[in-house]
């Protein structure tokens, strides 16, 4: 945890920065700059996409060969909402200070040349209120997950006096998910063997094309009894905009179960916040204090299972998981495309559920085709993406998404 606390090195220049490798930490970056009037902060680097937001005073900004003008008027993050700049990965950056100058740099991992440098305006953002009592927190979204980027997901957060900001982190930041199925289903908690993936590869772009498709997609942690084996797994994943589970924001958490006699059922509320996390703690207290002083003939053991009790079904690997799926491809524009496309999934199995194809952009030679599959066997759709990629007519690599639809 000490690695998140930093102090400034200097009065001036560069006096935080903060990288992945410091912090102990596998994405972002983040620097902050004070200058003096005439004085200079500039940067820009291949493989790292730039959001530049003035925290106070003014400064005059470049980007390559343009020129955005003199951005930022407040002096304080009190003073209304900032003036932001977004940059592509691989292009270069200057800020000429007009004024006294706080500056932040925000930096994540990205290729370049899919979004063009921006500014973003203080007309243009959005802010909301999270939380509630002493967990109130003011958010404005700068680059939200809806904006284009490829990676950078920016905010301001201003935390009221006496309140607190998660710190340190909590629930959010952790999976519970080997503890969650011990519960459900009476298996012994097995870290190493889930699947893990995180947020950080998760693209506007997909978010678009997932809204314009019916679906929103959210990081989920998913069991599963299967006949072979137990699905232990989290991701992102697209669910259907109409489900209740899709729709849960901020600060709210929502657990779907379903059992063989009450169908689906949803538990929800609060996840984070003074009380919801006084609550949880003081629940545990009482669970211990309950078993400790019961009488051992009629305790109900932890994880409702008794030690002798756990069974040793098997965890299946991400390979053999059986689930639909969002494919994004980057293909030339030209024909016979799509036909050697369908015809490799087609030797694996692979049925289409709906399909969009963009128009290239005025100039381009290159198109977007987004896929929904059926029901497939993970290790046939991987099999499917290396013959894919091999394409002579495929740009890149291919974007794969898991799909859930959460039937009752």
């Amino acid at each position: 945890m000490s690695k998140l606390k930093i102090h400034p090195k200097a009065e001036n220049g560069r006096i935080v920065h903060v990288t992945p490798e410091s912090a102990g930490w596998t994405h972002v970056g983040f620097d902050i700059w004070k200058l003096k009037p005439g004085e200079v902060a500039d940067g820009g680097e291949k493989g790292r996409e730039v959001c530049l937001v003035f925290i106070g005073g003014k400064g005059h900004v470049f980007v390559g060969a343009k020129d955005f003008g003199v951005l930022g008027e407040r002096n304080s993050p009190f003073e209304g909402k900032p003036w932001s700049v977004y940059i592509p990965a691989g292009e270069s950056w200057k800020v000429v200070a007009e004024n006294d100058v706080t500056l932040a740099v925000c930096t994540a991992p990205g290729e370049g040349g899919k979004h063009p440098a921006r500014v973003i305006g203080p007309d243009a953002l959005h802010q909301e209120t999270r939380g509630k009592g002493s967990n109130t927190r003011h958010v404005t979204n700068i680059i939200p997950e809806w904006d284009p980027a490829e990676g950078l997901l920016v905010v301001e957060v201003i935390t009221p006096g006496g309140c607190t900001s998660s710190y340190p982190p909590h629930k959010h930041d952790e999976d519970n998910l080997p503890h969650e199925s011990a519960l459900a289903f009476g298996i012994p908690v097995q870290f190493d063997r889930a699947h893990i993936e995180g947020i950080t590869k998760l693209t506007a772009e997909d978010i678009r094309y997932a809204e314009e498709l019916g679906y929103r997609i959210k990081l989920l942690g998913i069991t599963k009894r299967k006949a072979d084996g137990f699905e232990l797994r989290v991701h992102p994943t697209l669910i259907p905009s109409k489900r209740l589970i899709a729709n849960v924001e901020g600060v709210m958490n929502a657990v779907v179960v379903k059992g063989d006699a009450v169908g689906a059922t949803l538990y929800y509320g609060r996840g984070a916040g003074a009380e919801p996390t006084a609550s949880a703690v003081i629940a545990d207290l009482v669970d211990v204090t309950r078993l400790h002083t019961a009488d051992p003939e009629h305790r109900v053991p932890h994880l409702a299972f008794r030690a002798d009790q756990l069974s040793d079904t098997p965890i299946l690997p991400i390979s053999e998981v059986e689930s639909a799926y969002y494919l994004r491809l980057r293909v030339q524009d030209r024909p016979g495309v799509l036909a050697d496309i369908t015809r490799i999934l087609a030797d694996q199995g692979i049925s289409i559920d709906a399909m969009l194809q963009k128009e290239p952009s005025e100039g381009e030679q290159q198109a977007n085709i987004i896929m929904l599959t059926h029901v497939t066997r993970e290790k046939q759709v991987d099999a499917a993406i290396v013959r894919i990629e091999g394409l002579d007519s495929t740009v890149g690599a291919v974007t794969r998404l898991r799909l859930e639809e959460l039937n009752g």
